[in-house]
This record gives C-alpha cells, sequence and structure tokens, in this order.
C-alpha cells in the first residue's frame, strides 16, 4: 500500500498540472477554503516559471524545494479568502470548484442515506477510474472510522 503523500507533494504535482481528475478536484477545492495553500501553489509556480526563463542549459542545480531558491521568491501578498456569498458568487454549500463540477445544490441531490446523520452523494465518474464520495453528517455528529 503506498503512504498518503504529504498537502506539499499535492500542492506541487498540481501547481505542475500532473495530477489525475480526483485529486486535481480535490486539491482545487481546498485551495478555494485555504489562503495559506493557495499562497504556497503561487510561490511553487513562481519558482517554476522562473526556472523555465532561464532555460535548462542556465538552470541551476539545487533541489527543487531548495530554502535559498525559494527565499528569493517575492510574491504579492495573498488575497483575504472570500467570506460571503456575495464575493464567491455561490451560496450552497461547496465551495468552487466543486460546487460548479457538480452542477446542482445540495438540497437537490440524490443523497443516499447510510446511517443516521450520515448520507453520501457518488461523485459523477471521473476520467482517471477513481471512484469519489462526499459526505453529508448531520451536526454534531462525528465520521465513523473509516
Amino acid at each position: 500500500m503506498n503512504a498518503p503523500k504529504k498537502l506539499e507533494e499535492l500542492l506541487l504535482e498540481y501547481s505542475a498540472g500532473t495530477l489525475s481528475e480526483t485529486p486535481s478536484i480535490l486539491v482545487a477545492t481546498h485551495l478555494a477554503l485555504s489562503p495559506a495553500s493557495r499562497k504556497l501553489v503561487r510561490d511553487m509556480e513562481e519558482v517554476a516559471g522562473a526556472l523555465f526563463s532561464l532555460g535548462a542549459q542556465d538552470a541551476p542545480t539545487v533541489a527543487p524545494m531548495d530554502g535559498e531558491l525559494l527565499s528569493d521568491v517575492r510574491v504579492e501578498p495573498p488575497k483575504a479568502a472570500a467570506s460571503t456569498a456575495a464575493e464567491t458568487g455561490y451560496s450552497g454549500p461547496f465551495p468552487e470548484p466543486l460546487a460548479s463540477y457538480l452542477g446542482h445544490d445540495a438540497e437537490n441531490m440524490p443523497w443516499r442515506r447510510k446511517l443516521p446523520g450520515l448520507k453520501e452523494f457518488h461523485l459523477p465518474p471521473l476520467s482517471d477510474g477513481c471512484k469519489a464520495r462526499i459526505f453529508k453528517i448531520r451536526a454534531g455528529r462525528s465520521m465513523p472510522l473509516h
């Protein structure tokens, strides 16, 4: 069994465009909710852009996440995360891009009851063959062990 990837590894693969559809949707949704992760992805993209602009023959021989190289990156501070429906343009329970991917609101989704206070929705088939589900958990309930 493969060890789970660290968040930084997923963000790096996302910024490089090498994640398959399912983890890309999950990471993009995470980025909608995490200003710190959005900043880290912007930093990664800026470093990659700087290295790309140097050209392969001039690229320094450093580890991809070398501290000195990252300390030279200057980026704009991240904007505060949108906190209202007016700012995001969506008033449902799902953040973008998951809301657009689903294409309908949570109240009209065909939720399947699994346990009292726990419902699930299977996402539409994904191109990478992965199966993904969303769980709706009543307030005050905890997630069962899985």
